[in-house]
Formats: structure tokens, C-alpha cells, sequence
């Protein structure tokens, strides 16, 4: 699977890289964190909100790679019809997003290392329109 692998490439990065599962409706959405570095000290961070046939992978390539460079730490979720969500979960698509998105964001800012007032959320593809 390609998040496998995603995963093996990051332990050979310079960065922080850490899976996440984020509570959601009874069970979790999967995700991974990266931070620049292991200082923990709070960060902007972009949420990746893919599209509806995204990985939460892509979003390395998409924003993930650019952000980091630039300081911010970096979060990637599967939401409902997504990559892992749909393969390994069977978490079907669900059209009120924000009952999908919240919940990752309520993630984020139960970490110490994301600064809460600076959050952007990226929608990739469909996700745009999920976002908005």
C-alpha cells in the first residue's frame, strides 16, 4: 500500500513524522503529523483535506513538502471515502463534511505543537469543495 510505503520514506527524512488516528463517530480516521523538527514548540500547521479518491500520501507532494520547508508542521487525514478510511475501515463517503472535518481539527488543537490561531485547511480537488 502506498501509505506503507509513504511511511518507510519518512523514517528517512529529517523531520518529526508520527501516524495519528483521529476520533471520529465511534472509531478513528487514520492520518499522519509532521513537524519540522522534534521541538515541540507550537507551529502553524496546515490540515490536507483530499479529494474524494485522495490518499492522505498525496498530500506530501500536494502542500506537505513546501510547508515544511517553510516551518509549518504538516497534517494529512483519510476522511470517510478515503485511501485507508474506505480500503481498510469500509468508512463510506459522507456529504456533511463538516461533521468529518471538526473532529480532525479538535485534533489538532489537543497538540501542544500546533499554535491553535493558525490552522489553515487545505482542500485538494474535491476536497475545496469539502472544505468550504
Amino acid at each position: 500500500m502506498s501509505e506503507t510505503t509513504f511511511a518507510e520514506a519518512m523514517k528517512l527524512s529529517t523531520f518529526e513524522y508520527q501516524p495519528i488516528s483521529v476520533p471520529y463517530e465511534g472509531t478513528t480516521l487514520p492520518g499522519y503529523f509532521i513537524s519540522p523538527d522534534d521541538t515541540g514548540k507550537p507551529r502553524r500547521t496546515i490540515i490536507f483535506n483530499g479529494g474524494d479518491d485522495s490518499t492522505m500520501s498525496e498530500g506530501w507532494f500536494a502542500i506537505g513538502a513546501a510547508a515544511l520547508s517553510r516551518g509549518y508542521n504538516f497534517l494529512a487525514f483519510d476522511g470517510p471515502g478515503q485511501g485507508a478510511a474506505i480500503r481498510s475501515q469500509r468508512l463510506f463517503f459522507y456529504p456533511d463534511w463538516k461533521k468529518v472535518l471538526t473532529p480532525v481539527i479538535d485534533y489538532a488543537l489537543t497538540r501542544r505543537d500546533v499554535d491553535p490561531n493558525a490552522i489553515p485547511v487545505f482542500g485538494w480537488t474535491m476536497g475545496g469543495y469539502l472544505v468550504a
